[in-house]
């Protein structure tokens, strides 16, 4: 046998074991065998993503350890252990040799360090008692862009709502997806979110969504150049670092500002109005510039002549709206066939609205009639009478009474009957427009306008 030294080289971090054998003199195994084994474990300092490297300290030494991740990618170290505060420390550096932890000592508990494309640890024990094991445990991953959204609102007909702008839909998820700020109150909101550079996808706007499901609440850039289907939103542009991305609310700008508007000035005469509107009614303002939102667009009759108007800044493009009360508790509705009852309205076959374009100055529609087109005077009006035997009701007459609503007439409270001699016939009066034609349905004690579950069966 030789009793030479024996050099092991390039072996890979880990457990090694090596089994000695005698042989004879023509190199056979001894029967019986004679063997040594040596078992040992090598560490060259440099580990690699995922490894777990445990250190076990010793006095007055100094360990390192070194990772570094795949082009692209950062490191991540969760340490757990104990170095004695004040007399052990450990430092750790990324690859341009900035501290990302400097003379850290005391108790780790899961405690993640993270560094760009390297990183080194140095662990320093002096000469007096240590606390055993330290472990490390690495991973990488692609580093993250930091990717700055930031949307001008001044543009908002009605303005923020009080729930605030969020980025959503898409990539970011519901309506509600990530919350923005507008700190310095100059209409311009904006939000930070990490990324990974080359992800994919879509987004939008909203302006006070109430839920993640308030879709109602997106800005309204269907159809616009910088949108795409199915939902028309927006497309997210190549993440390849950290960047700011500028918008406008419902408008293609990629500046951070929005284009010149033009004021609108729009009238509508309720006095045709069939239910005719009671204290605390509002009429509204609806359209495809505001996405039909409601009630954001609340009009108003300071002088009490029953003619409703409402200023609003629009941008240059082609428009729909209509006229509703109480948000959409009622609206102007015209059959939608594909063929116009009003010249100036559109029909998409669906839907039949009114219409009209802004071409970069002020302008003032003209004031139309409830439901009527321009330049149309209400019809002479008839009055109908209604009446309904309710003895057929299980249960009786709910504590509200009995309405008239639905189709023609508007909401489930449209027309309240009465019964004066008990008879249990119902009985209400209104007066309706010559030509009049329509649907309506009679309704058991509605709790309001919208109280659809009370109508009969």
């Amino acid at each position: 046998y030789s009793s030479d030294d024996l050099t092991l080289t390039d072996l890979p971090n880990g457990d090694h074991t090596i089994v000695f054998s005698l042989v004879d003199g023509t190199h056979q195994p001894l029967d019986p065998a004679v063997t040594a084994t040596v078992e040992f474990s090598t560490f060259d300092g440099t580990a690699e993503c995922g490894d777990t490297v445990t250190y076990t300290q010793v006095d007055s030494n100094t360990y390192t350890l070194s990772v570094t991740a795949p082009a692209g990618q950062n490191v991540s170290v969760t340490v757990n252990g104990q170095l004695e505060a004040g007399y052990d420390y450990m430092t750790i550096t990324d690859s341009a040799g900035n501290l990302v932890a400097e003379e850290v000592d005391g108790v780790f508990t899961d405690s993640v360090f993270e560094a760009d494309g390297t990183m080194n640890i140095t662990v320093y024990n002096d000469i007096s008692y240590n606390y055993g094991d330290i472990t490390f445990v690495f991973s990488c991953a692609t580093s993250l862009a930091n990717v700055t959204f930031t949307v001008n609102t001044s543009n908002i007909i009605g303005g923020v709502g009080p729930n605030g702008i969020y980025l959503g839909g898409g990539y970011f998820g519901g309506a509600n997806g990530v919350a923005m700020l507008d700190d310095d109150g100059d209409g311009t909101w904006e939000v930070t979110v990490q990324m990974e550079p080359g992800v994919e996808g879509t987004y939008a706007f909203f302006n006070s969504p109430n839920d993640g499901n308030d879709w109602g609440s997106k800005e309204p850039i269907t159809d616009l150049e910088c949108t795409v289907p199915p939902y028309s939103d927006r497309p997210l542009p190549p993440i390849e670092g950290d960047m700011t991305i500028q918008h406008c609310f419902g408008s293609c700008e990629s500046d951070g500002t929005c284009p010149a508007t033009s004021d609108v000035t729009f009238s509508v005469n309720m006095s045709n109005y069939i239910l005719g509107l009671g204290e605390g009614d509002v009429v509204y303002l609806n359209g495809s510039f505001a996405g039909w939102c409601g009630d954001c667009l609340p009009m108003s009759d300071d002088d009490g002549d029953g003619i409703w108007t409402i200023t609003i800044p629009l941008t240059d493009g082609d428009y729909e709206y209509k006229f509703t009360v109480n948000g959409w508790t009622s609206q102007e509705l015209w059959d939608g066939d594909g063929v116009v009852s009003c010249p100036e309205n559109t029909d998409n076959g669906e839907f039949e609205n009114r219409a009209f374009s802004v071409a970069g100055e002020d302008m003032t529609l003209p004031t139309v009639y409830w439901n009527l087109c321009i330049g149309e005077e209400p019809a002479v009006t008839h009055t109908v009478t209604f009446e309904v035997n309710t003895s057929a009701i299980v249960g009786g007459v709910g504590p509200n009474g009995i309405y008239a609503g639905g189709g023609v007439l508007g909401n489930a409270q449209a027309l309240q009957l009465t019964d004066e001699d008990g008879d249990g016939v119902y009985v209400g009066s209104i007066e309706l427009p010559e030509g009049t034609t329509g649907p309506y349905i009679f309704l058991n004690s509605p709790t309001d306008g919208g109280d659809w579950g009370a109508k009969e069966n």
